[in-house]
């Protein structure tokens, strides 16, 4: 084989050199275009994968199945009783089945829990768990547990509504009267103790009127899209159990908006001081249904949102505003207003196109419809999820994230080889200049460059 020469060596030390100098520079472009945040955490992720490639294998000797211990404990949940049925795992255990009152409940499950919603309140329940494995005996079998369904309808308690805020006026009571804030745009701010509770809002002059649903603890927020006239309104707010429609509860309160600068908006003639009686129901309502498939929507695709009238027709010349809040209720975009025109006064589909720089995650879209005096909103949620890089069929997609963590890999691989070969070459390099600081007469004799004497053997 034939060794390269000088001139070789140090023409593929300089090609080496310069790939690994536009590598390295490559990884860390990538890095300051991603920001330091993705560096670290694409190297932390690495160092991760490949401590991840220890493998540990271990065996087992199994036995027969062990003889479950079960509780069984009542709860209720959403107003609706259920038992609890609770086990150890077991290594040795395939599957169990579960016996009620004598008489098979479920069988083959695989998991040590199971809930049993078949049950009515104050009714007493027998279970037996019967486990089977795979060595003999093959059959272990539990204890009878008993165990008492509650009656959930005597649980809940009387619902409670407050009214916390009232933009910045801390109106929690007791509150002192009358109320008067400053802002004509507040933000009515309210908990109640019904989980996850439909509430709708009216407010007078101009009307307004909205439905949306408390969190998890019962808070819920809306901010008034309209600005208020001066001078006095009623708000009216109304909490309703989703599961018990008769379980509700409404709080009423009169406040008052000091004087502005800026002219009220659409007088119209209204007495100042003037209190105006709510209605029940707002004079035109509609329905608002996002089409995208599980109401999810990707980045650069467009929100396809559908608006219909709940009864009649979308009164013609009616403006619709739509926003986009996110997890801590801010609000992030504002999409061009959208006017009813004669042709779709019976419903429309409205496409809104999603901004590039809204991150991923849960939002919530809430549609305004305006006509006049009058100023409905509705909410619905759905999901932002990130920009597809490239689509792989059914094999899913690559998102712009994991594209960038790819070719973060395939750079700290290239460059984790011409580190290698660096180091190979600096090595052949110092023997080179080693073997020329110690030429000898047997080194000559043994690449050929001289014949061979008998003295050289000495």
């Amino acid at each position: 084989m034939r060794r390269l020469s000088p001139s070789e060596k140090r023409f593929f030390a300089r090609v080496h050199f310069w790939l690994l100098g536009f590598t390295a520079a490559g990884y860390l472009a990538l890095s300051f275009v991603l920001g330091p945040g993705f560096f670290a955490f694409d190297i932390t992720q690495k160092i991760h994968a490949l401590a991840d490639e220890l493998i540990v294998v271990t065996a087992v000797v199994l036995g027969p199945p062990a003889t479950p211990v079960v509780t069984a404990t009542p709860t209720c949940v959403s107003g609706v009783p259920r038992i609890t049925l609770d086990w150890a795992d077991d290594a040795a255990t395939s599957t169990w089945d579960i016996d009620r009152d004598s008489l098979p409940l479920t069988t083959g499950l695989t998991s040590s829990t199971y809930i049993d919603t078949a049950v009515t309140g104050t009714v007493t329940y027998d279970y037996v768990v019967t486990a089977y494995g795979p060595m003999s005996p093959g059959v272990a079998t539990s204890s009878t547990v008993s165990a008492t369904a509650i009656d959930c309808s005597t649980l809940l308690p009387d619902p409670t509504l407050t009214l916390t805020a009232l933009g910045k006026k801390n109106i929690t009571p007791p509150r002192s009267i009358p109320v008067k804030i400053d802002g004509n745009r507040p933000l009515i701010v309210g908990n109640t103790n019904i989980v996850n509770a439909e509430v709708s809002i009216s407010v007078t002059r101009p009307d307004m009127y909205i439905e949306i649903v408390a969190n998890s603890n019962g808070y819920f927020s809306w901010r008034l899209p309209r600005e208020l006239r001066e001078g006095s309104h009623i708000l009216t707010v109304t909490a309703t159990d989703p599961n018990d429609s008769s379980r509700t509860i409404s709080e009423t309160l009169e406040f008052f908006v000091n004087e502005t600068d800026r002219e009220p908006e659409g007088s119209s003639g209204q007495q100042e001081g003037t209190i105006e009686t709510p209605l029940s129901k707002p004079p035109f309502d509609f329905t608002v249904t996002v089409l995208n498939t599980e109401a999810t929507v990707r980045q650069g695709e467009y929100l396809t949102v559908r608006i219909a009238p709940q009864r009649g027709l979308l009164p013609s010349e009616s403006v619709f505003q739509l926003d986009f809040f996110d997890a801590q209720g801010q609000s992030v975009y504002t999409a061009p207003s959208y006017t009813v025109t004669p042709t779709n006064r019976p419903g429309f589909e409205w496409l809104v196109d999603i901004p590039v720089y809204l991150k991923e995650g849960s939002y919530t879209l809430e549609i305004t419809g305006v006509f006049g005096s009058v100023t409905v909103s509705h909410t619905v949620p759905f999901l932002l999820q990130p920009l597809p890089f490239l689509y792989l069929g059914d094999r899913g997609i690559i998102t712009y994230g994991e594209a960038a963590s790819m070719l973060g890999w395939i750079l700290f691989g290239i460059l984790t080889i011409l580190l290698l070969f660096f180091f190979v070459l600096v090595r052949e390099y110092w023997l080179y200049l080693h073997g020329i600081r110690h030429i000898t007469e047997r080194e000559l004799r043994r690449f050929g460059l001289i014949a061979w004497r008998k003295e050289v053997e000495k």
